[in-house]
C-alpha cells in the first residue's frame, strides 16, 4: 500500500468537496429550470405590487410592448415569485386576459411619465390597457387607464401623507360603483374585478395549467 503525503490527502480531499459542490449547483440549476418550466395554475398576487392587465392571448407580444429583456419560459409560481424579486412576469392568458405584474413596475417618479408611456402603448396594441399598484408601507394607491393609445384615468393617493397625488380625466363609472371615501388596497382591488381581473381572485374555477414569460425592464 502507497501512503501518500498529508500535503495530498488535502488536496484530493478538496478537489472531492469541490467537485460534489459542483454537481449539486448544476443539478439545482437544472431544478430550477425544470420549475420554471412546468405549467401549473394561477396563483393570485396583487397586494403590495404593480401589474398591468390587457385583452391579448400572447404573453410574448406583450412581453416585447413592454420591452422586457431576458425572456425565459415561467409557470406561475415561479413567474409571481421572481415578480415580487424584481423581475416582471407575464401571465398566459386567463379568461382572455394578460397580467404582467412586477414590484419593479411600482413608479418612483412623476406617475403620468411612468405609467403613460406603456400603457398608451399597450392601449394601442389591445384597444385598451389598466395599470394597478398597491403599497403597504407608503399606503400609495393607483389605478389608471388607457384607451387607443390615450390616457383617460389616472388616479393616484397616499395614504401615508393624506395626499391626492394624481387625478387625470374624470371618475370613471366603476369607481362610482364602489363608492369609496379613502383609497387603499382593497378599492384598487374592486377596481380591477370590475374593469378586468382581479389576480387576489385567481384561480379560478376554469384556469387550466399554462406558462408564461419572465423578464427585467
Amino acid at each position: 500500500m502507497v501512503l501518500l503525503p498529508l500535503a495530498l490527502w488535502v488536496i484530493l480531499f478538496g478537489a472531492v468537496v469541490l467537485l460534489a459542490m459542483t454537481i449539486r449547483r448544476v443539478l439545482k440549476g437544472a431544478e430550477n429550470r425544470a420549475a420554471l418550466a412546468k405549467p401549473d395554475l394561477p396563483v393570485p398576487f396583487g397586494f403590495k405590487c404593480a401589474w398591468y392587465e390587457v385583452r391579448a392571448d400572447e404573453p410574448l407580444s406583450v412581453a416585447n410592448r413592454l420591452n422586457l429583456r431576458g425572456l425565459k419560459s415561467a409557470n406561475w409560481r415561479e413567474g409571481v415569485k421572481k415578480a415580487y424579486e424584481g423581475s416582471v412576469f407575464v401571465s398566459p392568458s386567463v379568461r382572455g386576459w394578460i397580467l404582467a405584474p412586477g414590484t419593479c413596475l411600482f413608479p418612483n417618479s412623476p406617475f403620468p411619465q411612468a405609467i403613460s408611456p406603456s400603457l398608451e402603448a399597450l392601449s394601442l396594441a389591445y384597444g385598451q390597457a389598466y395599470f394597478f399598484a398597491t403599497d403597504r408601507i407608503t399606503e400609495t394607491h393607483i389605478w389608471a387607464r388607457a384607451t387607443s393609445g390615450v390616457l383617460d384615468r389616472g388616479f393616484g393617493y397616499s395614504g401615508e401623507s393624506g395626499e391626492i397625488l394624481w387625478d387625470h380625466g374624470s371618475k370613471i363609472e366603476e369607481e362610482a360603483e364602489i363608492s369609496f371615501d379613502i383609497a387603499d388596497e382593497q378599492t384598487v382591488m374592486d377596481l380591477a374585478r370590475r374593469w378586468c381581473l382581479c389576480p387576489a381572485d385567481l384561480p379560478f374555477p376554469d384556469c387550466t395549467p399554462a406558462l408564461g414569460l419572465v423578464g427585467k425592464r
